[in-house]
């Protein structure tokens, strides 16, 4: 989190005014990126009058654009007065998640902030922007839905049921990235490890194995005494990875979970999601996802 360059945050004009925007601030100020407000703007009323009055829908659409062009304006002036830099853009484009990620993609941010979809549709998966990102953007994603853009309790999910590379790599990666966050908001720090009653290791081109669950507790405790985390804020869960993590987000007080997104095959992403999707799907924290 110490390198953003830019940081993305993606809102509606209704959701200008949100915990979203105290994370991006935050961040921004705390590392000095710059940051660049992205607010997709459509107006099906304005699209189907264009089918009648052409002329007419395109003055409706301008005058509509320069009106929230002043808001933000305004909003990035207030920001600024906080020594961030702010650049602001409204992007027309159908509801659709295709143009979003497309103009994401062009601005290669090191951080996207979303404000949560008010309705997390568990129908197809294109019809959600927050599955979408999670799918395909390469970017870390946070998912803002708490009131508060402050959080005290921030909790890494980390999976050692793994073989090396994963636990020694991906792990410690987003240890790393969570030490960060909890040291620009000035939170807690906690360690999850989801531990499954017979843990699997994935093995490349190789049939799974079992890995004895003292290699994964002695793998679990180095990356923690690596790191610093009191014992206190160690949490060894018996179960399935995310029933386990949702069961303890559900039980505990933790503000921002921060929990790897392996990339799958697209056929399977689509068929299957993953388990940042699934998490993001019920968790009630706000989330931040890396990809690996």
């Amino acid at each position: 989190m110490n390198n953003l360059k830019l940081i993305v945050l993606l809102t509606s004009m209704e959701s200008i005014h949100s915990a979203a925007l105290a994370h991006a601030e935050r961040l921004a100020a705390a590392t000095g990126a710059r940051l660049h407000i992205l607010v997709p703007v459509y107006s099906k009323m304005i699209a189907f009058a264009g089918m009648l009055n052409r002329k007419g829908a395109a003055e409706a659409r301008l005058g509509m654009l320069q009106q929230f062009e002043r808001l933000l304006r305004q909003e990035a002036a207030a920001i600024q007065l906080e020594g961030v830099e702010v650049t602001t853009e409204l992007l027309w484009a159908k509801p659709k998640a295709s143009a979003v990620l497309k103009r994401i993609d062009a601005l290669s941010p090191d951080l996207v902030i979303k404000v949560a979809d008010p309705e997390r549709s568990v129908s197809w998966p294109g019809r959600s922007l927050d599955r979408a990102l999670l799918r395909h953007c390469r970017q870390p994603v946070l998912i803002s839905r708490r009131a508060s853009g402050i959080p005290q309790h921030i909790a890494a999910a980390v999976d050692m049921n793994r073989p090396w590379p994963y636990q020694g790599d991906i792990s410690r990666h987003l240890v790393e990235e969570a030490e960060s966050l909890a040291g620009i908001y000035g939170a807690d720090l906690h360690l999850i490890q989801a531990e499954p009653a017979v843990a699997e290791v994935a093995t490349s081109g190789r049939r799974r194995r079992s890995s004895p669950a003292s290699q994964i507790k002695d793998a679990f405790v180095r990356l923690a005494d690596s790191h610093g985390v009191p014992g206190k804020q160690r949490h060894r869960l018996s179960g399935a990875t995310v029933p386990a993590i949702l069961d303890f987000l559900g039980h505990n007080t933790v503000d921002m979970l921060v929990v790897g997104n392996p990339q799958r095959p697209a056929a399977q992403r689509l068929l299957f999601g993953n388990h940042a999707e699934r998490i993001n799907l019920h968790a009630d924290c706000d989330t931040i996802t890396f990809s690996s």
